[in-house]
């Protein structure tokens, strides 16, 4: 009974400070297809999703950092505490990006597109 346990002590200290490697990042350049807002969106932009962490480059009327908030082999997922988010299909790289006004819980800014993930 007493190497049992210490058997299991070893193992789950061993298992405790095992540290599982994280996605490698990935980036994808977008282009704009289409969007409702008051600042015109035009030049391509860019999405870096890092462990849980998205970066949004080059879209003036959205903040740049955002939270995966789900990741699965359809969809990345984010936001931000400002009502502010989107997704990118995997498979086909469709984008949406949108804010939404807190009060009102109207769509202040909507912006889809089309993304490449870059190797």
């Amino acid at each position: 009974m007493k190497s049992r346990l210490s058997v299991a002590t070893i193992i789950s200290l061993f298992c405790s400070g095992w540290a599982f490697a994280e996605d490698a990042p990935v980036t994808y350049q977008c282009e704009v297809s289409a969007q409702q807002s008051d600042s015109s969106q035009s030049a391509p932009f860019s999405i870096e999703i890092r462990g849980a962490a998205v970066k949004l480059s080059n879209v003036s009327a959205l903040d740049g950092n955002f939270s995966l908030i789900r990741k699965n082999d359809a969809f990345y997922v984010f936001k931000n505490k400002k009502n502010q988010g989107g997704n990118i299909n995997r498979s086909t790289g469709a984008v949406e990006l949108y804010a939404v006004n807190a009060a009102s819980h109207e769509m202040t800014v909507s912006i889809n597109g089309a993304c490449v993930e870059q190797k």
